[in-house]
């Protein structure tokens, strides 16, 4: 199978017909494994020549086998069933990434220069799940918790007391992640209501008091009256940081309930600017921001400046490649470019069209657009740049993307 290292093939069959006991259809999760001997074993000196993953005759229904390295379809020296032969397609599918709650981070960028978010650091829950299989929450919303220190009046693990009430009772909570504020009641109170109230994961910021740490129930609380254990029952991650970083976040999530935000794990920054300072003499340094998997990014609509160089670098899993989608762009045609590259290491600093800079090519060699071109969907991808001239800017200026690994 012709997937990348690293990935998992699957692959679908279906129409399977072959002479029932005499031809087969073989599975195999190593190609070494295959043999040169057809029909059954009891005609081939007892070689037995099944597929480890499944020998398969007749007319089976159709099915999906995971880890798949071969195929084999044999037939023997006589008869052909009719319709004999088979369809199948191949699926690959990136590893899927785990990492534990220790590694989560809050990723975000308010757009501006005044130190609202960024890449922060935080403490995390003693409880609940450890192990996160999809570390990363990208594209997912982030509620605000009504009320903020997501108590409603209870002061045990139990729920005794509850009142659940605002964003706990709307269903606005529903897969998303809860931001709650420290205070009131324990930890493990606030982040199993915001599990109850249906929220993936749990944000939790210090109030008044300085600094991070790591939420660790009351050892008399760890179990409830009503056989409530934290350890086990709490199953959503929960990490918690700054009180003004927590304050910043509200205040951005207040302003635009769509601010991205990325729970994730690992050192790569995803929200942080991907544009230089504006450059000078055909040349612009850029940013630089990693993009998740799964994470849509570009430039919003007429939020750029001219002389602008931006770029941002796929970070997809080792073994896999990037697909980027492209939703929309819009440029000063024939002077701001879209450049999209299978290597990061070939962007360049120059701007505007090569006449202007020496002759400095700087096309994406996965392509170059420019106006109101539609790129589509590229795969291999590396980085993708926003570069714009010293002049005008079109109306609408900008571009947005998803990344698919």
């Amino acid at each position: 199978m012709g997937c990348d290292e690293g990935e998992t093939a699957i692959v679908d069959f279906s129409n399977i017909v072959t002479e029932g006991g005499w031809d087969f259809l073989n599975v195999f999760s190593d190609a070494s494994l295959v043999t040169n001997s057809i029909g059954p074993a009891a005609h081939n000196g007892g070689v037995d020549n099944s597929g480890d993953l499944g020998q398969f005759s007749g007319n089976p229904a159709d099915m999906s086998i995971t880890g798949v390295a071969a195929v084999q379809y044999i037939s023997d020296w006589s008869v052909q069933a009719a319709g004999a032969g088979f369809t199948a397609s191949l699926n690959c599918d990136a590893p899927v990434p785990t990492c534990t709650v220790e590694d989560l981070v809050l990723d975000y960028w308010a757009g501006d220069t005044s130190g609202a978010g960024g890449f922060h650091a935080s403490g995390h829950g003693i409880f609940g799940a450890s192990e996160i299989i999809t570390p990363d929450f990208g594209d997912l919303e982030i509620v605000v918790a009504d009320p903020l220190n997501g108590c409603m009046g209870c002061d045990t693990l139990t729920g005794a007391d509850c009142q659940p009430s605002g964003t706990f009772s709307d269903g606005s909570m529903n897969g998303k992640i809860a931001l709650i504020q420290r205070g009131a009641c324990y930890f493990t109170t606030k982040v199993t209501n915001a599990q109850v109230a249906g929220a993936v994961a749990a944000i939790i910021y210090n109030d008044h008091r300085p600094g991070i740490v790591n939420m660790s129930p009351a050892a008399a609380e760890r179990r409830g009256a009503d056989g409530w254990n934290v350890d086990v029952d709490i199953t959503i991650p929960g990490i918690f940081i700054e009180g003004d970083h927590g304050t910043a976040l509200n205040e951005a999530l207040t302003a635009n309930a769509d601010e991205p935000v990325t729970l994730h794990c690992g050192e790569a920054s995803y929200h942080t600017n991907p544009c230089g300072s504006p450059g000078a003499n055909n040349l612009a340094e850029p940013g630089a921001v990693q993009v998740a998997c799964g994470q849509t990014f570009g430039m919003p609509a007429d939020t750029s400046t001219n002389y602008v160089n931006c770029v941002w670098t796929m970070d997809a899993p080792a073994g896999s490649s990037g697909t980027v989608t492209f939703n929309w762009l819009t440029t000063e045609g024939g002077w701001d470019f879209v450049n999209v590259f299978s290597d990061a290491s070939l962007v360049t600093n120059s701007i505007g069209p090569a006449v202007h800079n020496g002759g400095v090519d700087n096309s994406g060699d996965l392509g170059r657009f420019s106006g109101s071109e539609d790129p589509g969907t590229i795969t291999g991808v590396a980085a993708v740049q926003y570069i714009t001239d010293w002049s005008f800017l079109q109306p609408g200026t900008g571009f947005s993307a998803t990344l698919t690994c």
